[in-house]
């Protein structure tokens, strides 16, 4: 699920080629503007999706939201770095818990790139 924009399709066109790399397919991919993403939720939803990638920036709080909503949340999620964010009480009640996000820049040294990984916890 990404929002629309250069960032949104850059960035989600890279995960589905990494993704695919790694024999991996999406089930749906969905584009939606900040504020409107309801219908994008929904068809994430009905993919019956393992995770969802959200590629997000000014939308994301409410594309969480959405997602919270149509019941995909916390272990489920995966958030571009535009979407980590420190979103505090604007977000339901655990809708990321266990969610994972993404950091920009290079990794830390080859020895500690097994344990590297940001968790978001609400």
């Amino acid at each position: 699920m990404y929002e629309e924009g250069s960032y949104g399709k850059d960035v989600s066109n890279a995960v589905a080629a990494a993704a695919k790399a790694a024999g991996l397919g999406p089930v749906a991919v969905a584009g939606f503007t900040p504020g409107q993403a309801q219908q994008a939720a929904a068809a994430a939803k009905a993919a019956a999706p393992d995770a969802v990638v959200l590629v997000s920036r000014e939308g994301a709080q409410g594309a969480i939201a959405e997602l919270n909503n149509a019941g995909l949340s916390g272990k489920k999620l995966i958030l571009s770095d535009g979407a980590v964010n420190q979103y505090g009480s604007g977000l339901g009640s655990r809708a990321l818990d266990g969610a994972r996000g993404s950091c920009r820049g290079r990794l830390p040294r080859r020895t500690s790139r097994a344990s590297w990984s940001l968790w978001i916890r609400s």
